[in-house]
């Protein structure tokens, strides 16, 4: 299975998730679980709330399911 074809039936799964009532920082740890790193899951952030780059990276990025990276990320120069 090609990335691109994973990632179309990853966000499907997930869009069938938010459908029945799960919340996105849920939907976001099913994406990790499903083996999405952060650019894909910030994809499918995008595409499933419509949001744009940005705010799907906020998400995302600040979201409890990627707490541990958030640590890497911050530096002196950017406090996070």
């Amino acid at each position: 299975m090609q990335p691109a074809e994973r990632l179309e039936q990853v966000v499907a799964a997930a869009r069938d998730q938010l459908a029945a009532g799960a919340d996105l920082d849920e939907v976001i740890s099913y994406l990790r679980r499903a083996g999405l790193g952060e650019p894909d899951s910030v994809t499918a952030v995008r595409v499933l709330t419509g949001s744009d780059l940005g705010t799907a990276r906020l998400v995302v990025h600040h979201s409890p399911v990627w707490a541990d990276q958030l640590r890497g990320r911050t530096s002196p120069a950017n406090p996070g």
